[in-house]
Formats: C-alpha cells, structure tokens, sequence
C-alpha cells in the first residue's frame, strides 16, 4: 500500500490501494468519509477533507485524488474449452486500460504460428482453417504498447493454454 501525506493533488493508479496520512498526535481527526482515524485508505476518485482538532489544533486540509492514464491490466486464462456447450467456448485476452499497439500469437509443439489476434477484442474459437485443433497444451506471446502518465510502456509476456474439449 502506497502513503501519501495530505498536499498537492494526486494522480494515482488504483491497482493497490493509497493511504491518505494526517497524523497529528494527540488530536481529533474527521474525514469527509465519516472515518476518525488519522489515517484513511482510498481507491477511487474523489476530494477527501480532513479536519483535525485538539488542545492546540483546529486545522482543515483536503486532497484531490484521480485516476490516471495507468500501465494496462492484462489476464491470459490458461485454458479453456471449445466444445460448443455455450460455456467457455472462445478464448480472449482481458486487457484493460490503454492500447497503442497489440499483438498476440500461439504456437503448436512444433513452434509454427496458429493463431494471431491483433486486438484484445478478438477471440479464437479453438479451431485453425476452420478444424478444431487437438487437446493439448499451446505456447503463446503477447505483445502490447501504451502510453501512460508515466511514459511508454512495451511488454513482451509468453505463457501456455490448455485446450480441453
């Protein structure tokens, strides 16, 4: 978990959760959250007010948080199974956030290309030429660009799917 002393506003991506810190011994501390505690933890925009008040205190402070331009979020189920029973029949990348460039290829045993998809949103329904290709375990690489609010981002990630029909 990411600290963070009340102060300028903040920028953050949400993929943990962002302490929001007014420590001051000895006093009282209310937050616009309903929160009494010197600290709060926060995932989501908004602007957080503190008052803090106690023998030789009477303060207010307040911080805007919002969500960035954040590095992607990217899931690769491991398998799946296109048997045509209307439950997990097409396989499909989860890819949220932003997206410049994409690429995503799968191998055979032999390491001839199969499949490439060239968009997150694309699916692969477990065949090739129009045959289902045989159980088994497939090699696959992925690539992907984006832009963030802290630069360029490239990856390269490769893993493995069971097919299970």
């Amino acid at each position: 978990m990411r600290a963070r002393s009340l102060g300028t506003d903040s920028t953050d991506c949400f993929d943990e959760p962002l302490l929001l810190d007014a420590a001051v011994n000895g006093a009282q501390h209310e937050w616009s959250t309903g929160a009494t505690s010197s600290s709060i933890v926060v995932n989501s925009d908004g602007l957080y007010i503190v008052r803090i008040t106690g023998l030789c205190i009477d303060a207010a402070d307040s911080i805007r948080v919002s969500e960035g331009v954040c590095d992607p979020q990217v899931h690769v189920p491991n398998a799946f199974t296109p048997n045509n029973d209307g439950v997990n029949d097409l396989f499909q990348v989860i890819y949220y956030g932003p997206n410049r460039d994409f690429s995503f290829d799968l191998f055979d045993r032999w390491g001839e290309r199969i499949v490439h998809l060239a968009s997150p949103d694309e699916t692969w329904d477990g065949s090739v030429n129009g045959m289902p290709v045989p159980d088994g375990v497939y090699v696959w690489r992925m690539r992907y660009r984006a832009t963030t609010d802290s630069g360029a981002r490239a990856k390269e990630l490769t893993g493995h799917i069971t097919v299970l029909r």
